[in-house]
């Protein structure tokens, strides 16, 4: 640098010196900045805590208290009062929800328990939970003077917290009892269940739907075959959503129309239904209710109701060739070519790329999520022999994932997959399925 003048380089160093000396200050600003974040995040969380000590899942035994009464609450089969009567399990599991979800300000240096409403609260619940071995004590305290909150204190391991929070419950309580009342006729999730027997009416055969890893299996007597996935989820969810009134039957039910025995491991739920004029009842262990909607015609069917009418059942992504006969002695070869990069697939015939890339995409669609409209029993198999058009779909290892024959006759096509049954579809279907040859 001696071709810099003196001044030049005095001037670089002195820039030098202050680059050095704001990267310093800049980092220590950013290490101050975050250690002051953090502390204010320690500081926030230490300053709130949750009304419920453990996961509301988890919890299987409330007891309430207030002045007037003790209330026993318990998870069996289903939630229970001591005198065994039901309550409405959802709307309990969203009250202790609720109250995990509860935040909790703080009080640091809370005064005497009377003055909080604490020396007698208005409402108590102990709440226990089979996976924790203590129990949580939650009370609720006064009203504020002035603001929508009230005092809360929990009591879990020996420590005690006292704070204000905004309750959600309009009711004023930590739970309302009064909104408990059972409606639900089986208290389960459509993926809780696992199986169900169905026992109808005689003269129609029993039967089971086993759920599988994907899919769900329909048992017989004389056969196991894949159930439809639409059809059991319809019946699930209808079934869940099963509300009524619980009724004391003034005779003893006898000759139930239907009785499905519901699988959710480990346990099992039986219910016998009663159909009474426009009255349907539902009959359960020790419980009867009737139901809202006297329908029971989506329950009361035969085995056969269940077969899968899917056509198809493969992943898209593994499709790496296509083989398509047109039912006059032609077949087109296609295979495909992922783009890496997440752009669209290539498809090509021979060293040819397609244009119509398009329609085979389409076609890929279409095999996925086609549907029939029934099941033709009175054929084991298509009639078109040769003049059959044919769809055959490979992966890499050229294993077949697809190998469906159709048969177009007017407004109606015939399909069958390989080792399927043969079924009904509309002809305008498959009609733009490119058994041509594609550019």
């Amino acid at each position: 640098m001696s071709w810099l003048s003196p001044s030049v380089t005095r001037a670089l160093a002195v820039s030098a010196i202050a680059l050095v000396g704001s990267l310093i200050f800049y980092s220590q600003y950013q290490t101050s900045k975050e250690h002051d974040q953090a502390r204010a995040l320690k500081l926030e969380k230490e300053r709130f805590f949750n009304a419920l000590c453990f996961d509301a899942l988890t919890v299987d035994q409330v007891l309430v208290e207030d002045s007037k009464q003790k209330t026993h609450l318990r998870l069996e089969d289903r939630w229970r009062r001591a005198n065994n009567g039901v309550i409405e399990d959802q709307k309990l599991k969203v009250a202790l929800a609720e109250l995990r979800g509860l935040r909790v300000e703080r009080l640091d240096n809370p005064s005497q328990l009377a003055s909080l409403g604490l020396d007698i609260p208005e409402q108590t619940l102990t709440v226990k939970s089979s996976i924790h071995k203590d129990s949580c004590r939650v009370s609720l305290g006064a009203k504020h003077p002035t603001k929508p909150f009230v005092v809360i204190q929990r009591r879990y391991q020996k420590q005690e917290s006292i704070g204000w929070a905004k309750l959600k419950n309009s009711k004023g309580s930590l739970i309302d009892l009064n909104q408990l009342k059972a409606t639900t006729i089986l208290p389960l999730s459509v993926g809780q269940i696992d199986s169900l027997a169905v026992a109808p009416q005689v003269g129609l055969s029993a039967y089971e739907i086993r759920r599988r890893h994907g899919y769900f299996l329909l048992v017989t007597p004389d056969q196991e075959e894949r159930a439809d996935r639409q059809t059991v989820d319809q019946v699930l969810t209808q079934l869940v959503g099963l509300k009524g009134e619980l009724k004391t039957p003034t005779t003893a039910l006898s000759d139930p129309d239907l009785v499905l025995t519901i699988g959710h491991s480990p346990l099992k739920t039986r219910l016998a239904f009663y159909r009474q004029s426009e009255r349907l009842l539902v009959a359960g262990k020790d419980l009867v209710f009737e139901a809202k909607n006297s329908d029971l015609s989506w329950l009361m069917r035969a085995a056969s109701s269940w077969r899968d009418l899917q056509m198809t059942h493969y992943e898209r992504g593994q499709t790496r060739s296509v083989e398509i006969h047109d039912g006059a002695g032609r077949v087109f070869k296609y295979r495909r070519i992922i783009d890496e990069n997440g752009g669209l697939d290539r498809w090509f015939n021979g060293d040819k790329a397609i244009d119509q890339a398009h329609r085979l995409s389409g076609l890929q669609w279409d095999l996925h999520r086609l549907r029939g409209m029934e099941i033709i029993d009175e054929l084991d198999k298509l009639e078109c022999l040769s003049g059959c058009a044919r769809i055959r779909v490979f992966d890499a290892q050229q294993t077949i994932l697809v190998d469906v024959l159709i048969d177009r006759r007017g407004k109606d096509a015939f399909v069958q997959r390989r080792g399927g049954p043969v079924l009904r579809v509309e002809a305008k279907a498959v009609e733009h399925w490119p058994f041509d040859q594609l550019n």
